[in-house]
């Protein structure tokens, strides 16, 4: 979890992830938030700590948000092309679709 009721709840130990590189590294990031019109957005960011990321998505203005899975398995398709490629072939997608 990055931000919850606009704040940043960032605790990635109490969540179990202590690996440093994960916590760390800046690398490509992907989040999923609800703003404060209650839209889901879904975004990537090209190199960013947990920590970076959470004041992203704070500053986007997500009242709710969370971390999902990054680095090679990041990757935003949309509208028929990518926004941002994954480095490798990924086997599960979140898929939003909208009429």
């Amino acid at each position: 979890m990055l931000v919850n009721n606009n704040q940043i709840v960032l605790n990635p130990k109490v969540e179990g992830f202590t690996d440093p590189t994960l916590l760390n590294s800046n690398t490509l990031r992907t989040f999923v938030g609800i703003d404060s019109s209650g839209d889901l957005i879904l975004g990537t960011i090209h190199s960013a700590t947990l920590s970076t990321e959470a004041k992203i998505v704070q500053h986007l203005g997500l009242k709710e948000a969370m971390n999902m899975d990054g680095g090679s398995s990041t990757g935003l398709y949309f509208n028929g092309q990518y926004i941002t490629k994954p480095g490798r072939n990924l086997a599960t997608a979140l898929v939003v679709s909208y009429k």
